[in-house]
């Protein structure tokens, strides 16, 4: 956190508030801080903006993991590839190659199965419009299609889960893991 500019942009904005609010008036000190937290603003958009498409968070993603309790298991899904791709996962790996496919609606629904393997999946089982919980051994043997919009039981009814959902905790434990697990550049 303390090598992001975006983040050291708001504590130089912030600076010059403190300042106004506490009556210690200095007008160097402020417009300095001001220039500051435009410039590390800048730089941090800049740097955002060059990363691969693929790498940034999109502005759907973002407003699940801040407004709502439970994240849209594709945004998830994808978080968790870009968190593991980012920093040499092989997790990463592992999607690309164990999934059912290399196509990124393959590579959604193996990061899906993870969360579905670890963590506690909802969704709206069809006709009905409610959200409730999955049975985890269910969801563990069941397949992603769609890029994890949709789970498909294994079971004799066809049953069939859409508008997935998980938890935020789930989220950051996931990508805490893909994070801290072993990397593809680092020999075993």
């Amino acid at each position: 956190m303390l090598t992001n500019p975006a983040f050291w942009s708001v504590i130089f904005f912030l600076l010059p508030l403190a300042q106004a609010l506490s009556d210690w008036h200095s007008r160097p000190v402020a417009w300095t801080s001001l220039i500051a937290a435009v410039l590390l603003l800048g730089y941090a958009l800049v740097t955002w903006w060059l990363y691969p498409k693929g790498y940034r968070w999109t502005w759907s993603a973002l407003r699940n993991l801040a407004l709502g309790r439970k994240v849209a298991l594709p945004d998830a899904a994808r978080i968790a590839y870009e968190e593991a791709r980012v920093h040499n996962s092989i997790w990463a790996d592992a999607a690309e190659r164990l999934g059912i496919d290399s196509s990124p609606d393959g590579i959604l629904g193996y990061m899906a199965a993870y969360y579905a393997q670890d963590g506690q999946l909802y969704g709206v089982r069809k006709p009905s419009t409610r959200v409730e919980p999955i049975d985890r051994r269910q969801a563990m043997h069941g397949v992603f299609r769609e890029g994890a919009k949709h789970l498909y039981l294994r079971d004799q009814s066809r049953t069939e889960f859409s508008e997935l959902r998980v938890s935020k905790k789930d989220v950051r434990a996931v990508r805490k893991v893909m994070r801290e697990s072993l990397r593809t550049t680092r020999p075993i």
